[in-house]
């Protein structure tokens, strides 16, 4: 069963490491420059990204934990990151291939209670996707 390692961003980083990451190659970005970035649903906007969940064994980037409450009285949930239609570095927008409504209807996350196959089989089922792990168990 993977493990995950949260991943949340640092507010003591300092601003000319911030400068130096905008900088270097717009393809290369760390995970916390992403952290606050607005998440745009396929009709409208519906959370920010409030941090990650990355697999201990590979460090593959998992999930990304999205923040609702500002937009009604919301949750955290988790989206794959293949969902992830575009990233606007310059709007600070994500960009995920969902409707509002499947978002804001998708299990609650809890960071409490680590994330076990049951709960990814049920994310995966609520948002109609194939599973990651079906195609890494096919390679």
């Amino acid at each position: 069963m993977p493990e995950y390692l949260a991943s949340r961003a640092d507010p003591l980083r300092p601003a000319a490491q911030r400068a130096s990451e905008e900088k270097g190659d717009p393809h290369l970005r760390s995970c916390n420059a992403v952290i606050g970035y607005h998440i745009h649903a396929s009709d409208g906007d519906i959370g920010h990204v409030a941090g990650m969940l990355i697999e201990e064994e590979n460090w593959a980037i998992r999930y990304i934990i999205v923040d609702t409450s500002h937009w009604w009285i919301g949750h955290q949930l988790l989206i794959a990151p293949q969902w992830i239609h575009e990233v606007s570095w310059p709007e600070q927008r994500v960009a995920v291939d969902l409707p509002r409504q499947a978002l804001k209807d998708a299990p609650p996350y809890d960071s409490s209670v680590p994330v076990d196959r049951s709960q990814e089989v049920r994310l995966f089922k609520h948002y109609g996707r194939a599973s990651y792990w079906m195609s890494e168990t096919h390679k």
